[in-house]
């Protein structure tokens, strides 16, 4: 096959073929997650009655305050968000968060 052949086809192509046939089943293959909420993960029918976590990490924090997860640790050094380290991991409480997001808004 020549390259001018190969480039006719690529050429050719609809805008509407931007993934390949591979990745197209690949994506109808995984499995849909209905019950992911937003904010903090994935519920189950089965654990309807389960406690909502009390600790977050920096990246779920950022996304209920809404900024970046570097824009969190500015406010952390500089005292305006609560936090605790579980091991060498950065937790914040998720009810302080929402004390902050209510007071900010």
């Amino acid at each position: 096959m020549s390259s001018d052949s190969l480039k006719r086809d690529y050429r050719s192509r609809q805008s509407s073929d931007s993934t390949t046939p591979g990745r197209k089943r690949f994506a109808e293959r995984l499995p849909k997650d209905h019950d992911r909420t937003e904010s903090y993960g994935y519920r189950n029918e089965f654990f309807e009655k389960q406690i909502d976590p009390v600790w977050a990490s920096t990246k779920v924090a950022a996304k209920i305050l809404d900024i970046s997860p570097n824009a969190l640790r500015i406010m952390k050094c500089r005292g305006k968000v609560e936090c605790r380290y579980f091991g060498k991991h950065l937790r914040f409480e998720i009810s302080q968060l929402q004390l902050l997001l209510r007071k900010n808004r």
